[in-house]
């Protein structure tokens, strides 16, 4: 059984919460961070399997995205400052609403690509270990200075154009060696090997949008607010972490990315696989029932 809600953020904004409840028995609790461009009910197998292993899921469309982007009336777009921060304090307003209602039960947050790093940096604002564990899936690295001159470009451009127009240029340089190993029949062919999947992200109005120059200010900015040392040291170390990726995921620079990051991360418990010949999206593979094994066979290891 699915069903949402509107929740109303402590700046009043409302955001769309989707809930997984088909359990009778839970045991655990899922928070599932989405990406960019994409939209929460995309989980919809992940979510059903883990309701089939006694686990409630939760997940929310960021500002910007999904149903929530449709009621801001402005897709890629989050707010008109602190536009990562503030996202990431709606994912912290949310697992105390889902803490509130499921007070003796674990809860993980699993987050995937932007989701990762939103997920990266609510580690770093929310000190006490108020989760379980973290999965973090399609995450990735880039130097400082690459993120400064992203954030100088838009800037300029913004001179130009408005913050909250199409990032057009932006989305371009950010994307367009993403294709580079792939097959090239889409511009989307690096998100799956499923080329069915592809069409459905492609259809769906609700993906593969241009988001605003803005957001690629913020974006930028908060990845490199997650990778500064100082950030990572205020984690707590005994937080549990699983990195996840594809082998020929572009985002987590074919694994290599992936590897960077985690060894920043001066966790007690820390796991890394890499997938062969899957993507980006992982999630969405053509076998994804290894990779949802692998997640369970995870929080199962965590809560015995």
């Amino acid at each position: 059984m699915q069903t949402s809600k509107w929740l109303a953020m402590s700046d009043q904004i409302p955001v769309y919460l989707r809930m997984w409840n088909q359990v009778k028995s839970p045991r655990a609790i899922v928070q599932i961070v989405h990406g960019m461009a994409e939209h929460i009910e995309r989980y919809d197998d992940f979510a059903t399997f883990l309701n089939s292993q006694n686990i409630l899921v939760y997940g929310n469309d960021h500002r910007g995205h999904g149903r929530t982007g449709e009621k801001q009336n402005k897709m890629g777009y989050f707010c008109h400052e602190d536009g990562f921060d503030r996202a990431v304090r709606d994912l912290m307003e949310i697992t105390e609403c889902i803490q509130q209602k499921n007070p003796a039960l674990p809860i993980f947050l699993i987050g995937h690509s932007m989701g990762s790093f939103f997920t990266r940096r609510y580690l770093t604002l929310h000190k006490e270990r108020n989760v379980s564990g973290v999965v973090l899936i399609g995450t990735g690295y880039q130097p400082s200075s690459i993120l400064k001159a992203g954030k100088a470009l838009v800037k300029s451009i913004s001179r130009i154009k408005e913050k909250t127009a199409p990032g057009q240029f932006m989305n371009k340089l950010t994307f367009n060696q993403y294709n580079k190993r792939t097959e090239k029949e889409t511009e989307f062919d690096w998100l799956s090997t499923d080329r069915e999947l592809v069409r459905e992200y492609i259809k769906d109005p609700l993906c593969g949008f241009i988001p605003t120059n803005q957001f690629f200010y913020d974006l930028y900015e908060g990845i490199d607010k997650i990778q500064q040392k100082r950030a990572i040291a205020q984690i707590n170390k005994q937080i549990p972490l699983l990195f996840l990726s594809g082998e020929d995921d572009p985002v987590t620079n074919y694994g290599e990315g992936m590897n960077s990051v985690a060894r920043l991360y001066p966790s007690d418990d820390k796991e890394l696989k890499i997938y062969p010949k899957m993507r980006h999206e992982i999630l969405n593979e053509h076998e994804k029932e290894i990779v949802f094994r692998d997640i369970l066979n995870w929080i199962n290891k965590q809560i015995t």
